[in-house]
């Protein structure tokens, strides 16, 4: 039987993990990124369970685990220091904290010499052609489109737009080391129209972020500052450490979910597909997981077809609950009215353990078969 072409739009951690993972399977790809090199700018990721179970299963988790902190306990605290939530992590396989750069290097190292390709935007899509802005063009049996939010190839399939999550965000790594109070822990503090979560890197280094309500493109960096002199420590003393230029500032979209990701011979994966709000911390472990179960898909005794559809059966109903979840997440945490609020943080607390417990397993402790 013909051996496909697959050829991946897009750098990120779905697009190189999925041209790992199908490496790894003795499967010929080419990945393309409008960009000169990977992404060095960029703030830091929670790899929960099922992020790092992908992981594993593209050979590759030792090496992360090498530069990741690991992360045992979740804490949810109202701005008066009330804890809202408290869960202890404890999976088959370790959640941890890791610089996004640091990720997306360990993911192009495996891969072969001359497996990506630089400098190359996408113009256009004809058939089996892809058409680069710099004249080039390739021929391809399946194309992936891995070019996040924004996709290019996204659009000429699906007529929809961003939606606007009502708040926007900063986040950095600052050089301040926390606290032995916050060491092996995931940590918010839910506010008026404020969030502030924060966790441990490696080398003594903090995560942080910000969410605030906010018009779209509205707020400015130098906003943060202003918000972090409302908070209650440790987040003025984590930003003592921030270098104030490297603050990353982004509005925050998602869109409405799809049951429908593949389109001839195009198959939207990661947040080509299903981008979220970050309220849940899955977007990159949702991509990890797109990978894996697409690679499990492909087969050479399948048509096109049959892979996407199988691979859509068992991605769409998942991922897109998540995307609702954690919109629904963010709404809770972004509350301004004061009655509201307050019930919340009465509320949160009282929901069974065990009920709490099942979401975060079903969440978090997801295994790709």
């Amino acid at each position: 039987m013909r051996i496909l072409r697959i050829v991946i739009i897009g750098a990120g951690i779905a697009g190189l993990a999925t041209a790992l993972a199908l490496q790894n399977r003795g499967i010929e790809v080419l990945v393309f990124d409008k960009n000169g090199g990977l992404e060095t700018r960029g703030a830091a990721l929670t790899l929960w369970s099922n992020g790092t179970n992908a992981l594993e299963k593209l050979h590759v988790l030792e090496e992360v685990l090498e530069h990741s902190t690991i992360l045992s306990m979740g804490n949810i605290y109202s701005n008066q220091g009330k804890q809202l939530e408290s869960l202890p992590i404890n999976y088959s396989t370790p959640t941890v904290g890791i610089p996004r750069y640091v990720l997306l290097r360990i993911l192009a190292d495996r891969l072969t010499d001359g497996k990506i390709r630089w400098n190359k935007k996408i113009r256009s899509l004809t058939e089996n052609v892809v058409e680069f802005e710099d004249g080039a063009s390739v021929e391809a049996d399946i194309v992936i489109a891995a070019d996040g939010i924004h996709s290019v190839l996204r659009s000429q399939f699906i007529n929809d737009s961003l939606r606007y999550s009502g708040y926007t965000s900063w986040r950095g790594i600052s050089h301040t080391k926390l606290s032995s109070e916050f060491e092996g822990a995931m940590t918010q503090f839910w506010g008026d129209g404020v969030r502030y979560g924060f966790l441990p890197l490696k080398g003594g280094k903090t995560y942080w972020f910000m969410t605030a309500n906010a018009k779209e493109q509205a707020s400015e960096r130098d906003e943060v500052l202003k918000l972090i002199g409302l908070l209650p420590s440790p987040a003025s003393t984590i930003f003592e450490g921030q270098d104030h230029s490297q603050i990353i500032h982004l509005d925050i979209y998602d869109r409405r979910p799809i049951d429908k990701w593949s389109f001839g011979n195009v198959l939207l994966l990661g947040d080509s597909a299903h981008p979220m709000t970050p309220s849940l911390g899955l977007g990159a472990c949702m991509a990890l997981e797109d990978a894996v179960s697409f690679s499990a898909c492909y087969s050479l005794s399948k048509t096109i077809k049959q892979i996407f559809g199988e691979y859509e059966a068992i991605r769409v109903p998942r991922v897109n609950a998540v995307v609702q979840l954690s919109k629904r997440i963010g709404m809770i945490g972004q509350l301004r009215q004061p009655l509201l609020i307050r019930l919340r943080n009465r509320i949160y607390p009282l929901v069974p353990r065990k009920w709490k417990t099942r979401v975060w397993d079903e969440l978090y402790g997801y295994v790709n078969n």
